[in-house]
């Protein structure tokens, strides 16, 4: 039997360590104005997973127990939308080019489902892991003006549709009885395919005696298309309802890229989801 003081020791130490851990992100956030949101993020979800970890650590000292391991699938509701990115926020002004970007085009629907495998490291802490197919629209909504010899002026207002595939990685706490109540926190991966567009963009140019001359780009022609690779945080909560034969979950989602999914303008990606799907516990 595990004495009491070497349990209290190690959660010491642990502790300590995230408080170290916890100082240098602050440290470095400070120094880097910029990068604030980013890193205190990073810090908030990092923290969320060594707290998962002391506390299963806690467990195995107190009390031994079997992994219980289980899968699933599911099907989920995407409401998707994009934010200012890097460059512009919302207001990018450069050397040659400015854009004035709506900062809140409103959202757009799309669909996912998926499978996902979790396997239990104690009795309230769980990781999860998914593969998801998921298709999704941007509605992008911003004015260019360039300065060159025409003073060119891009109006634009299109949608962006693309399938991809999702894979995060999830650690999650799990409480309750019957019915257990969850929250997760973890990083992404998204590779998007097969994108096309929808809308148009009005090019406006002014010559030199004044005269102004308007064209449209349509749909495809737009040729505007996603990064090659989207990554970024979700966090959620959820509950797991017991049936007869399997168990009903119910979770709602946000996510948010860190890196920028479209450029020029630059833009991040954000989405509330809907979830819900069947665990099959593997005997």
């Amino acid at each position: 039997m595990i004495s009491k003081q070497k349990v209290e020791s190690n959660i010491s130490q642990w502790m300590f360590r995230i408080n170290f851990f916890y100082e240098i992100c602050a440290s470095f956030s400070r120094s880097t104005f910029d990068m604030n949101r980013h890193i205190n993020i990073l810090c908030t979800f990092s923290l969320i997973f060594l707290a998962g970890f002391v506390h299963a650590q806690e467990e195995k000292i107190i009390y031994v127990e079997h992994n219980t391991s289980s899968w699933g699938y599911k099907a989920e509701l995407l409401m998707s939308s994009v934010r200012p990115g890097s460059e512009n926020d919302p207001l990018y002004k450069g050397d040659s080019v400015t854009y004035d970007v709506n900062d809140h085009p409103g959202v757009k629907p799309g669909f996912a489902f998926g499978v996902f495998y979790e396997t239990r490291l104690t009795n309230s802490f769980y990781l999860q892991m998914e593969v998801n197919y998921q298709w999704y629209q941007y509605r992008l909504d911003y004015v260019m003006n360039v300065k060159d010899g025409m003073k060119s002026k891009y109006d634009a207002d299109y949608t962006m549709r693309s399938s991809s595939i999702l894979i995060p990685l999830l650690p999650k706490f799990r409480f309750g009885n019957k019915y257990k109540v969850y929250v997760m926190a973890g990083p992404y991966i998204n590779v998007p395919f097969s994108p096309h567009t929808s809308g148009k963009i009005v090019i406006e140019q002014e010559e030199a005696a004044g005269k102004v001359t308007t064209s449209v780009i349509r749909d495809e022609s737009i040729n505007k298309k996603p990064e090659k690779l989207e990554y970024g945080l979700i966090g959620g909560i959820g509950v797991k309802v017991p049936l007869k034969a399997d168990d009903l979950v119910i979770e709602m989602r946000y996510d948010g890229s860190l890196n920028d999914v479209v450029r020029d303008p630059d833009l991040k990606a954000q989405a509330f989801s809907l979830h819900l799907g069947l665990i099959k516990v593997l005997k």
